[in-house]
């Protein structure tokens, strides 16, 4: 397994959130969980290091759904924004917090989404509270990484899949990043 030294001299975050997919939501409908947005003006370079999820609760027969993670090419909006968490008081707050960029849940008009998906975790409805760790650079040797200067970002979502869910599932998503430069 790979191992890191702690940089204490790099500023980081997290930021984290727990959302709720419609009570009714059919077959293959979208519910965006998280979107980190990095806007081309922005000179920082973001690192994403580990993204975790938990969910718990749903019901419906033959339910299922998906987490996924892809990155993004446009912003998106109609969110609620996040301030991200400093994890040391003496650094900065973050760049993705004004116009060089957002962190958002529940975006009613989503990003533009790339191909292929990075992330991809299925689980059956009802979900029996369990926990995701959807990427750790420890299992992956690289972060996930927006660069300084470039439109992009990187977006957490629910797919739900099979039949309509009849009760709503409880989904918290956690990212933390690091930006340098």
């Amino acid at each position: 397994m790979l191992t890191l030294p702690p940089n204490i001299n790099i500023a980081s975050y997290s930021a984290c959130t727990q959302g709720t997919t419609a009570a009714t939501t059919g077959s293959s409908t979208t519910t965006n969980l998280m979107h980190l947005w990095h806007d081309s003006t922005n000179t920082k370079k973001i690192e994403i290091y580990r993204i975790t999820a938990s969910m718990s609760g749903g019901a419906g027969a033959s339910a299922y759904a998906t987490l996924r993670g892809t990155f993004t090419t446009t912003a998106g909006s109609g969110g609620t924004a996040l301030t991200p968490a400093v994890f040391d008081s003496l650094d900065p707050a973050s760049t993705l917090v004004s116009s060089t960029g957002l962190v958002e849940i529940g975006q009613s008009s989503s990003p533009t989404r790339t191909t292929p998906e990075v992330l991809c975790e299925s689980f059956g409805v009802p979900a029996v509270a369990q926990q995701f760790t959807l990427f750790d650079i420890l299992f992956a040797g690289k972060p996930l990484t927006l660069q300084p200067s470039v439109g992009r970002g990187f977006e957490i979502r629910l797919v739900n899949g099979g039949v309509a869910m009849s009760t709503a599932t409880q989904v918290a998503v956690t990212m933390f990043w690091t930006e340098t430069g």
